[in-house]
């Protein structure tokens, strides 16, 4: 189960949160965050309601330093990330690649990461917290995996349509090459045949067409004909 922060800047609203992360973030120091935080009516009334109206404390935020604002740290790093991927996909996308390469070579390194940050809490804080902190990090990519998976199967056999199609027009190309070659030759051989003496000799004979188609197959083909 996530951990949640408990601290009063933990109870404070979202939107203050934030700000009080930005403004950390910004590099501002403590007393001038506290001095603007406890200025605050919003914060006033959490105090109130929550802390006997003892407003924050430099170890208040200094507690939150290392909790809640490291915690939203990761969050923007993390935002950041899926941006980058996204944009990283695109790129890939419009060289012709598959996405899924470029999903698995991102998370492949975000999981490593994700493994590597695990093990860094885990020398911080307690075997229950750790897991907490950063246990979610690694089964979101280990979930991810698996989609990628199923992602790049579908790659593949599109692949593997795609080649069947460039084998079937190679295959059809092959077939119109012979084609055409077979064409050329019949047409150079009958060139040849009919500037033959004997050809010539059955075409000037005056008989009748029939006759003369007669004896062009005899003497082409060289087959008696029928009378």
């Amino acid at each position: 189960m996530a951990r949640t922060h408990n601290g009063k800047i933990g109870r404070l609203p979202h939107a203050l949160r934030r700000e009080v992360n930005q403004r950390l973030l910004d590099g501002q120091t403590s007393t001038e965050i506290l001095g603007w935080l406890n200025a605050e009516s919003e914060a006033v009334r959490v105090w109130e309601a929550h802390f006997e109206g003892m407003p924050a404390s430099a170890e208040n935020l200094s507690n939150w330093r290392t909790g809640g604002y490291r915690k939203w740290l990761r969050q923007q790093e993390q935002i950041e990330a899926q941006k980058e991927l996204s944009d990283y996909c695109r790129q890939i996308a419009s060289a012709g690649g598959h996405v899924s390469e470029g999903l698995a070579a991102r998370i492949g390194g975000e999981l490593m990461e994700a493994i590597e940050t695990a093990m860094e809490v885990a020398v911080d804080m307690g075997e229950g917290e750790a897991e907490a902190e950063a246990i979610d990090p690694v089964k979101r990519l280990t979930a991810l995996t698996g989609a990628i998976a199923s992602l790049r199967q579908a790659d593949i056999a599109a692949d593997r349509v795609k080649l069947d199609k460039q084998k079937t027009t190679l295959k059809a190309q092959a077939q119109k090459l012979d084609r055409e070659k077979f064409e050329r030759q019949t047409v150079e051989k009958f060139v040849e045949w009919a500037k033959s003496p004997a050809a010539q000799s059955i075409l000037e004979s005056g008989k009748p067409r029939h006759v003369q188609m007669d004896a062009l197959r005899q003497l082409m083909f060289g087959k008696e004909v029928a009378a």
